[in-house]
């Protein structure tokens, strides 16, 4: 599992890189080695609040709501168009999605718990709050490369495997800014997370998704 310092270093990074796929690294332990290398949710019910600035959960919910319009096409990929052709452009859409959630959940940096975490009436998101709608997300997002890999032709499994683990490694640069933006207010999520999201987690090792891995602390 990655330090603090670690999860600062690749938080930091996280914004302007995640358009690109992570390449092969060395232990997370490495901080300056792991960074060198760093690429380019179920919705939870929670009050919703007029204010001029969403906090956390406001937006994990909402990159749910639109990549879960991409992943639904999932469903209908089949052995015959588990393609490039046919993947490439939904992947592309998500990615998009998981960028533009990036850039929001780096906007609240630097601000208060009431702005990350608020909602009406002073009340503060609890931890389980925010680690449900993460593993909604993550959820949502690992459910749907598994379907595809698991009909996937041989002859178009290495090329579809790139494809689908560059999409999680930007997803995983999500997790790490959000998981860095709350730690302040709601200390470290990631065991919780990764207890909630049990098997799902095997795809990550099979595409070798080092970002999530590392983060998450998981092992073969």
């Amino acid at each position: 599992m990655l330090s603090f310092s670690s999860l600062s270093v690749l938080a930091t990074l996280a914004l302007s890189a995640f358009t690109y796929a992570a390449p092969t690294v060395g232990p997370a332990s490495d901080v300056s080695s792991f960074a060198k290398h760093v690429p380019a949710v179920s919705a939870v019910e929670v009050p919703k609040v007029p204010r001029a600035t969403k906090n956390v959960v406001d937006i994990i919910n909402e990159t749910h709501t639109q990549v879960y319009q991409y992943t639904y096409e999932f469903q209908f990929i089949t052995a015959d168009n588990a393609t490039l052709e046919v993947l490439t452009p939904l992947v592309d859409e998500i990615t998009t999605v998981l960028g533009s959630a990036l850039v929001s959940i780096n906007g609240l940096v630097g601000e208060a718990e009431s702005v990350v975490l608020g909602l009406e009436g002073g009340v503060l998101l609890t931890v389980t709050e925010v680690v449900s709608v993460v593993v909604g997300l993550l959820t949502l997002v690992l459910d749907a490369v598994s379907a595809v890999l698991a009909v996937t032709l041989s002859s178009n499994l290495a090329c579809v495997s790139a494809l689908l683990a560059g999409l999680l490694e930007v997803l995983g640069c999500l997790v790490c800014a959000i998981v860095m933006l709350v730690q302040p207010f709601l200390g470290s999520l990631i065991s919780l997370v990764l207890a909630a999201l049990g098997d799902v987690v095997g795809v990550l090792t099979t595409l070798k998704v080092t970002v999530l891995i590392s983060i998450l602390g998981i092992t073969a």
